[in-house]
């Protein structure tokens, strides 16, 4: 199944209930490139995890690697204020989907939408349909991608910023990228 709306809503029921696809993958879709995964944000509550369907084969994962990612970080984040993010579990879906299903502090999975930190992340999957920011396509359409994060320590500007940069690079490649602008990072 191609990325998309139908494939979207499949994941979404396999995930647990109220959860949102959020970020890369629907910007992927604008951009006409298959997604490296797709992240999926519920709510954590204990047992969150126990209605997974068996086609979800759990990762192995490199929590060091994890660890090193401030956003992978439950408790105090640089700057202030309490990161929501609690579980990250890595998962193949029907052995060829990658699914990141991150669980938030948040009663609704879509407060953490806020917490986005460059414009070629913000379009978001729910039951109640499709969301994507303005910004998206402003960058897409000016070669221009913005901070947007509220976390504006230089420490942070520097991770969105590498980010923001491995992403035009899987949109148009290490040369293309240098036409594009990074503005407020």
């Amino acid at each position: 199944m191609a990325n998309g709306q139908k494939l979207w809503t499949e994941l979404l029921k396999g995930a647990p209930k109220g959860s949102v696809l959020m970020g890369g993958a629907i910007v992927d879709l604008l951009a006409d490139i298959e997604p490296k995964d797709y992240d999926i944000f519920c709510t954590y509550a204990p047992g969150y995890q126990n209605n997974i369907p068996k086609t979800w084969k759990r990762n192995p994962v490199n929590f060091e690697e994890l660890l090193k990612k401030e956003e992978y970080l439950a408790g105090e984040q640089e700057g202030g204020g309490l990161n929501p993010i609690i579980e990250v579990t890595n998962f193949t879906v029907d052995g060829a989907y990658l699914v990141q299903l991150i669980a938030l502090a948040y009663e609704n999975p879509v407060e953490h939408f806020k917490n986005f930190d460059h414009s070629l992340t913000l379009g978001r999957w729910t039951d109640k349909g499709l969301f994507i920011h303005k910004k998206v396509f402003e960058s897409l359409n000016n070669d221009t991608v913005w901070f947007v994060g509220k976390n504006k320590s230089a420490e942070r500007r520097m991770k969105s910023l590498e980010r923001a940069k491995k992403k035009v690079t899987r949109y148009v490649g290490v040369a293309g990228a240098l036409d594009w602008d990074f503005q407020g990072f």
